[in-house]
């Protein structure tokens, strides 16, 4: 009976191992702390808390910076420095101003967390965007 009890006990243990394994990996796609640049297809900058960053695999990710980057716009360029091939959570953008002469680095801001969204959370943040953006042109 108790050689029962306990096979039975590990076969539950072992059949929510792999549950809460996945769990996990499904929160690290979720919100990954890095991206590895490679797979990076391209960036839309959508107002100046929030950059998506479109991946090779079509899946896209969200960065909401922590503070506003007063000088982050549609329009801007961006430049980011990285030492392994990937841009993190904790790194730095600097928005470039074109000038005459070409463009020089503007103002620096500290990215955000990533997150996975799908195209209801796309639609949802540019609307609120645009909201803010007409709101503020009143």
């Amino acid at each position: 009976m108790l050689r029962r009890t306990i096979g039975w006990l590990a076969l539950v243990l072992a059949s929510a191992i792999p549950a809460a394994d996945g769990a996990a990996q499904g929160d690290a796609q979720a919100s990954p702390s890095c991206l590895y640049l490679p797979m990076i297809d391209r960036t839309e900058i959508v107002d100046t808390r929030n950059i998506l960053f479109y991946m090779k695999d079509r899946t896209v990710y969200q960065n909401a910076l922590p503070r506003a980057c007063a000088t982050l716009e549609q329009t801007k360029p961006f430049l980011y420095r990285v030492g392994m091939n990937q841009i993190c959570d904790l790194d730095m953008i600097t928005v470039l101003e074109q000038w005459s002469i070409g463009f020089t680095p503007g103002e620096t801001c500290g990215l955000g967390k990533f997150r996975l969204v799908n195209d209801a959370d796309i639609e949802a943040l540019k609307a609120a965007a645009e909201a803010a953006r007409a709101g503020a042109k009143k």
